[in-house]
Parts: structure tokens; sequence; C-alpha cells
């Protein structure tokens, strides 16, 4: 929770209001996981290709 407070404090420094803040760091994480998972697919289906796992 530390982590999103203080990701939350810099976007309220560069002038955001503290919804529209907390909105930023709920969608930079949502974007985050979701290119963790497709890089995670796209290594599983070159896996699957080259029939190693």
């Amino acid at each position: 929770m530390i982590a999103f407070e203080i990701m939350v404090s810099e976007y309220l420094k560069d002038g955001y209001s503290e919804l529209f803040a907390e909105a930023r760091v709920c969608q930079d994480i949502v974007l985050k996981a979701i290119i963790i998972i497709v890089i995670v697919a796209i290594i599983m289906i070159k896996l699957i290709y080259e029939n190693i796992l």
C-alpha cells in the first residue's frame, strides 16, 4: 500500500487531483500486468512451437 501512495504522490506533485492521481496509478498497474501477461504468453507459445515445453 505504501508503494501505491508513493506513486500517487508523484502524480500529485505533477498537479493532478487526488482522484485522478489514484486512477492513473491503477491504470499504470493494470497496463504493466497486461504487458507481463502478454510477454509470458509469447514466451510460452515460442517454447511450445519449439517443442521445448
